[in-house]
């Protein structure tokens, strides 16, 4: 965005600076002047005339600015996402690309031309538009109200907010017009005798349902919160009642197309959520971040209730390193001395781990020999016994003896 505003600035300052060029070096050549002209040219083709006819510079003051001005952008920190939240985001986004990929492959296979399956798949982006500008019109009509909760409103506040239900309504009516003519409703000219005939697919007419559904909950909604401000806009009522006699002559149409193709006494899935319900909610997330601060402010001035201080269950890393948190004298042996003695004591039990390299960790005498007399003499003693592994490979012996039993390996 960036970029495309330097371009366009660009681009003005050269077409400013051509026009500039050519102005100067006309007046230097003519001595025109917006009053007095003096050049022998034709219509428009002399730029002070031209500058003329289009800008009068002695009608208004334009004024200027006393010093230097500069377009200023308001740029709204987002909140960082939290990990559920974006996961449920995610999750979110899959399901759409799914459900859209689903919903190309049944309008392709009703409609087979490409050109009536890009409609169609238009109409539809339309009606999933009005579902959630309604979700979204609800959420922020109830945010409004719950900043304005236990307040008392003047009339400015009822004026913005009936001005806010004509908007969206307006807005709505629109989109459903164009849902209906896709229908064969007659919606310009004398209405009544019989509609054309209805071309849509099953997916169109299940989703225009769903717009239905939702644009009762919406109009309850607004209907209601007239009520309860004490304020109602003819206005207002005259679009809830034009938009629902449209809505009630396309859900005959609905029914009755949804049966020709094989569908009787569909329910909408999906629905929104009532204004009341929106409110209530958002109510109950600012009571949870009220609270969250109280209850990070006691973390921070003492520990939490159940954590002994000192070398007991929540010992440091060091002390679980140097001690495994057993105390200093019995229990278990530092991580070090683990790896010297095992931690079973000094002189008795298994040795360390390079005691048990050297002499297998049986004491100094007898027992099996260390790791490389095992190698040597198999660690059966000195002189009896297995050869040691080079004799082994040598001869294969089973004995001392240079004659008997198998001959060498080589």
């Amino acid at each position: 965005m960036s970029e495309r505003k330097f371009n366009w600035f660009n681009m003005m300052k050269n077409n400013f600076k051509e026009n500039l060029a050519k102005w100067d070096g006309h007046v230097a050549q003519y001595a025109c002047s917006p009053g007095n002209i003096k050049c022998n040219q034709i219509g428009n083709q002399c730029p002070v005339r031209a500058d003329g006819f289009q800008v009068d510079y002695g009608k208004e003051d334009y004024g200027y600015p006393d010093g230097d001005v500069y377009e200023q952008s308001d740029i709204t920190k987002a909140e960082p996402e939290d990990s559920g939240g974006k996961a449920a985001r995610e999750a979110a986004e899959m399901m759409k690309e799914k459900k859209a990929a689903e919903r190309q492959t049944g309008l392709k296979k009703h409609y087979g031309k490409i050109l009536l399956v890009a409609k169609a798949n238009g109409s539809c982006e339309g009606m999933d538009s009005a579902i959630e500008m309604m979700e979204s019109k609800h959420s922020s009509w109830a945010e409004k109200q719950l900043s304005k909760d236990g307040m008392a409103l003047d009339d400015d506040d009822k004026k913005a907010e009936i001005t806010g239900f004509k908007e969206a309504l307006n807005e709505l009516k629109l989109a459903i017009l164009g849902f209906a003519e896709r229908s064969g409703m007659k919606m310009t000219g004398a209405r009544g005798g019989p509609a054309n005939p209805d071309p849509r697919s099953m997916i169109e007419c299940k989703l225009s349902e769903e717009v239905f559904a939702a644009f009762n909950i919406f109009c309850t909604g607004i209907t209601t919160r007239m009520k309860e401000i004490e304020t109602e806009d003819k206005m207002a009522k005259n679009l809830i009642s034009s938009i629902m006699t449209i809505f009630g002559d396309l859900h005959e149409i609905n029914v009755a197309t949804l049966k020709t193709l094989g569908v009787e006494n569909f329910q909408p899935v999906r629905t929104i959520k009532t204004r009341k319900d929106v409110f209530e909610n958002m109510k109950k997330n600012m009571v949870v971040k009220e609270v969250a601060p109280d209850l990070e402010e006691s973390y921070d001035s003492a520990p939490p209730a159940g954590r002994p201080p000192g070398g007991g269950m929540g010992a440091g890393l060091l002390a679980g390193i140097q001690g495994r948190g057993g105390g200093g004298g019995g229990g278990r042996g530092g991580l070090l001395a683990g790896i010297q003695g095992r931690g079973r004591g000094g002189d008795g039990g298994r040795g360390g781990l390079l005691a048990g390299i050297q002499g297998r960790g049986r004491g100094r005498g007898g027992g099996r020999g260390g790791l490389l007399a095992g190698i040597q003499g198999r660690g059966r003693g000195g002189g009896g016994g297995r050869n040691d592994l080079l004799s082994g490979i040598a001869a294969r012996g089973r004995g001392g003896g240079g004659g008997g039993g198998r001959g060498d390996l080589l």
